[in-house]
């Protein structure tokens, strides 16, 4: 005779959960392999009966339902790439929002994470390029976008062309006006491309900066900035990526010009 069916705690639904937190509420070893479960890496569980019903890992909801979890067994792990870009609030294309990838960093010193549905990375982590927060690590705005400019497809192609690339950081600096998008309040009112402990600004440079009326725009934003004593970097594409005459392992170029920038602050 079969044996009968244990109800699923309402507890952990709706989330991936912990060995620790599933024998919490009271699923026994031998009930997290049965039908009712999926192991989704070493130590984290899902109901297998309602996988469908978490959002999906291209929303901020569906990535706080799982990366928490996640994050506890590895502590080491960081949210990186499209992911960081989506818990930062990026405005990203709708492709690599349907990838449903979740993209994790480990350090260059450690295993990077190699499962099904995760981009595992590894990467070296430079002062304030991670940010910590609602039991997540994420990296930061200036270290996600270098990392989007890196990101190549199977084939070696960009996954971002340098137009979606100044989409993204624009999206980060001017509220839209027109579009899906309209009405959006910029990312600057968020976390965004500044240093305020250095007082250095980043103003990315798209084709709408040739417009007569923004480039008076920008000429007035940049005397007031430098009015109030911030030094502003302006940017573009080719300044988050590699240059093709560096050697290999040097940084962006938007890395060396922030700085150089904070280094003359400090001189």
């Amino acid at each position: 005779m079969p044996a009968p069916r244990v109800p699923v705690s309402p507890a952990l639904l709706n989330r991936w959960f912990t060995t620790t937190q599933a024998t919490h509420h009271g699923v026994t070893s031998r009930q997290l392999w049965s039908a009712n479960y999926r192991a989704v890496m070493p130590g984290v569980w899902e109901v297998r009966s309602h996988a469908g019903s978490l959002p999906g890992t291209g929303t901020r909801d569906g990535l706080m339902a799982r990366l928490p979890t996640v994050m506890s067994v590895r502590p080491d792990a960081v949210a990186s790439h499209v992911t960081a870009a989506i818990l930062l609030g990026f405005r990203l294309p709708f492709r690599p929002r349907e990838d449903q990838i979740i993209h994790l960093s480990v350090s260059s010193s450690a295993n990077p994470l190699r499962v099904r549905g995760i981009a595992g990375h590894l990467f070296r982590a430079g002062p304030g390029e991670v940010w910590t927060g609602g039991g997540v690590s994420v990296t930061s705005p200036e270290r996600t976008l270098v990392d989007l400019a890196a990101m190549k497809t199977a084939r070696r192609r960009n996954v971002f062309t340098d137009d979606e690339l100044v989409a993204v950081v624009d999206g980060i600096i001017n509220e839209h006006q027109t579009g899906f998008h309209k009405g959006t309040l910029a990312q600057r009112s968020k976390p965004a491309l500044a240093d305020p402990v250095h007082r250095i600004s980043l103003q990315i440079e798209g084709a709408h900066h040739d417009q007569r009326g923004q480039r008076v725009r920008d000429i007035e934003r940049r005397r007031a900035t430098e009015a109030a004593g911030w030094i502003e970097i302006r940017v573009v594409a080719a300044d988050l990526v590699t240059g093709s005459n560096d050697p290999p392992g040097a940084p962006p170029r938007l890395v060396r010009l922030v700085r150089e920038a904070r280094a003359r602050v400090l001189s």
